[in-house]
């Protein structure tokens, strides 16, 4: 008996079946509209992702957010910043969190006369 992880089981249906599964866990009736169209990510199965969001452990506080988002240290006209989801304070795990983290990264970027963008 091998059990799955249910996220990546259904990462793995075609969106006929997603739809399915999703209409009966949501309303219980299958026999309402289906959508003519979906849109899902596959962050999951992605081996540079493995995952959709970030989450913050139990102890963790906003200092532990605000170290990811620092750059490493600055080497040769050299800077590396982090951005993404992870990164912002107050909208972790949010869509919305990586897009002001993606805009608030090239200001960072432009934060040293030395700096180069590549």
């Amino acid at each position: 008996n091998v059990k799955i992880n249910p996220c990546f089981y259904v990462a793995r249906l075609a969106n006929s079946q997603f739809i399915f599964i999703c209409l009966m866990f949501l309303t219980g009736n299958q026999n309402i509209p289906k959508p003519r169209r979906i849109l899902r990510s596959s962050w999951g199965s992605n081996p540079y992702i493995r995952g959709s969001y970030s989450f913050t452990r139990v102890g963790s506080s906003g200092r532990d957010v605000e170290k990811l988002a620092e750059p490493l240290p600055y080497i040769k006209n050299t800077k590396v910043l982090f951005a993404g989801e992870a990164t912002h304070r107050k909208y972790y795990s949010t869509t919305h969190g990586a897009l002001l983290s993606g805009q608030r990264e090239p200001c960072g970027a432009f934060s040293s006369p030395y700096s180069e963008v590549l």
